[in-house]
This record gives C-alpha cells, structure tokens and sequence, in this order.
C-alpha cells in the first residue's frame, strides 16, 4: 500500500502539468479571427468563465471534502476535457462561453482539492512533515515541465491556429487517465463529521485567515485579468503570435525557481514585509506595461513578475494550510474560500475593464494599476490598524 501511495506523487505531478491551458497564449487571438469579434467580447466571455468558477468554488470544496478529493479530481478532468473541445468546435463566441464555463468548473473543482488529497497522502505516508516541502517542489518541477511546453505547443499554431488545442485535449486525456489511477489514502475511509459551510467560516474568525486571502485574491485576480488582454496587447506592438507561448514558458521557469527555493523560507516569513513588497512590485507592473513601448521589455516584466506570482501560489496554500487551518478535514473548502475570492475579484475585473480595454490597452492597464494599489493598500492599512489596536 505504502509504493502505491507514493505513486501518488508522480500521478499528481501529472495531473498538474496536464492542468495548463497551454493553447491559452492563442485563444484570445484564435477568438479575434471569428467573424464580428472584438476585444471587449474575450472580456465577456473570460468573465462568465471567471464568475462560474466563482459561483462553484465553495460548493466544489466542500463537495469534495464530502464525496472525496479523487471523484473530484476526477471530475475536474473530464471538465477540462469538455473545455477544450468547446474551444476546437470553437465558430461562435457562444462556444468560447461554454468552453470558458467548463475550464472554470475544472480549476473550481481542482482547487483546494489537490492539496487535500496530497496532505491525506502525506499523513498516511507519515510524512505530513514535509508538506509545504513536497507541495512546493511539485509545483516547481510542474513549472519547470510546464516551461518547455508553453514555449513549444504554440508554435503549432503556425500549422493551424486551432493546433495547440488539439495538442491541449491529448494532454487533457493523459491527466485524465493519471486521476483516475491515484490511490486512495486509508485516511479517506474516516469520513469528516458534517459541517455547515458557516460552521467552518466560523472557526476562522480571528485567526487572521481572511486578510491575507483578501490581499493575495485582489493579486492573482487582477493578474488573470491582465493576461486575457496583454498578449493581444503585444501583438499589436509587434510581437510575433508564434512566440506568445515563449512568454508563458519562461514566466513558467522563473515560477520553477521561485517555488523551488520558496520552501526554505518557511520558518523565517515576515508578512508585513511581504505586503509591502507586493503592494510595491504588482502596482509597478501595471504602469510598467502601460507605459512602455518595446514589447522586449513588457516580455521581460510579464516574465519576472508572473514567475514570482505563481511561484509563490504553492507555499502560500502551504502555509495557510499548516497555520490557519484548524480543522484539516475540510482543506480542500477552506482553500475555496481563498479561490472564490480570486475568482470574484477577476470577473469583475475582466467585466469593467473590458470597456476601457476596447478603447485603449495603455489606458487599460493604467486604471488597473492604480486600483490595485487603492485596494492593496487599504488592506494592508487594515490588518496594521486591527493589530497595532490589540497591542
């Protein structure tokens, strides 16, 4: 039992890689090619994407928390799979809406989920210890593998614009396949008293859960957001769409260092500097993009910044998981929590600057920069106000 449960590891070191959207660099510009599409349309229906995985972020929580996270995993598959053949069919800005639903509905149900059933795994191992350790390395080596396939799947495109999702379905299938041989941890069988979902938001008052997933969720909202409309944004300062996948591929490989040297610094995190450091970088970002011209240089940015954004995604689930996380049989709807809040901050984003968008990209990211840091920093003015109020 002990070999079939460290087969676990590699099957979801699969099942993560397979998770990327690889054909993502092209869609939007794939989209742009049907008859009457425009730029505010992709924010149409990248928000409805956004706003489903919203609506199924807690229910798919706390429905794998009950269930079981590999039906979860399992399903979340087979969603992704239903996507990607919406996206192929493809024809009409109808089809994108539901492939943009059925991807949701899959990074819904995945979310929170992986981490649970890899902490099940751990603890039935014995080695619940290297938690934050082992989460962080799969998510290094899934950027790291993840890295040369964005770089390559892309330039398919050249062949035909809709190659790369027909690549993206063959992978889609083999992380299928990966789920559905995972071996269930014997800590699956002891099944979690049923709770309320307001009983497990109630155990997290006061526990300072709720900023940080506030102040990390307005982060990666906004930077899903930003991706729907920065790679036609290049294009149109010349960047060859054969190289859109380059982007990604290399952020991917800053995300491998990152997460892979995150894990040591475990015991020695500062989170106020961290804040103040965030509140800095990601505002710098937006304004960077805006107002540069030479896409060589908005490359470079767009790759260091999203190596640091996602590469720290793993260790901060970690770390919420370890610390702020009382009751760990409901992992997987806690961390819905967090993702919920990532997902309402996007479709709102995505929805409102879809106007300014069509207008103008520049303009675009300038107002996106500037309410971030509106945000940023009356979050961080908060949790200092709450804590300098308890001393």
């Amino acid at each position: 039992m002990s070999h079939r449960l460290k087969g676990n590891l590699w099957k979801l070191f699969i099942a993560e890689v397979t998770q990327r959207e690889y054909y993502f660099p092209v869609l939007a510009i794939y989209f742009l090619t049907l008859p009457d599409a425009n730029a505010q349309q992709i924010g149409l229906w990248a928000g409805i994407g956004y706003l489903a995985e919203f609506l199924f972020e807690i229910p798919s929580g706390y429905i794998s928390d009950r269930i079981g996270h590999k039906k979860m995993l399992v399903a979340a598959k087979l969603f992704m799979v239903l996507g990607v053949l919406s996206f192929i069919h493809g024809g009409s800005l109808i089809y994108f809406i539901l492939g943009a639903i059925f991807t949701s509905f899959s990074f819904a149900a995945r979310s929170g989920t992986k981490t649970a059933f890899l902490h099940e795994t751990l603890v039935s191992l014995k080695r619940e210890k290297t938690f934050v350790k082992i989460n962080t390395k799969i998510a290094a080596y899934t950027a790291l593998t993840s890295a040369v396939l964005m770089v390559t799947i892309p330039l398919s495109a050249e062949i035909s614009i809709r190659m790369p999702l027909f690549i993206g379905l063959v992978l889609d299938l083999i992380g299928l396949l990966a789920v559905v041989l995972l071996t269930n941890p014997a800590i699956v069988e002891k099944i979690a008293p049923k709770k309320s979902i307001l009983r497990v938001l109630n155990e997290l008052r006061g526990s300072g859960y709720f900023p940080i997933i506030i102040f990390t969720s307005v982060i990666s909202g906004f930077g899903i957001a930003k991706m729907n409309y920065v790679f036609p944004y290049v294009e149109t300062l010349g960047f060859p769409i054969k190289w859109l996948g380059v982007i990604v591929g290399f952020r991917l490989l800053a995300q491998f260092l990152v997460a892979n040297n995150l894990g040591r610094f475990e015991h020695r995190i500062n989170v106020k500097k961290i804040f103040l450091f965030d509140i800095f970088i990601f505002t710098l970002v937006f304004v960077l993009i805006a107002a540069l011209n030479d896409f060589y240089l908005i490359v470079l940015i767009l790759i260091i910044i999203g190596g640091y954004q996602v590469g720290r995604r793993a260790f901060v689930e970690g770390y919420l998981t370890k610390n702020y996380i009382p009751d760990k049989r409901y992992i997987a709807t806690v961390l819905s929590f967090k993702e919920q809040s990532s997902m309402i901050v996007t479709s709102l984003t995505v929805f409102g600057i879809g106007y300014v968008m069509n207008y103008s990209y520049k303009a675009g990211f300038y107002t996106m920069g500037v309410v971030l840091f509106l945000i940023l920093f009356s979050v961080f003015m908060f949790v200092e106000n709450k804590r300098v109020a308890k001393q």
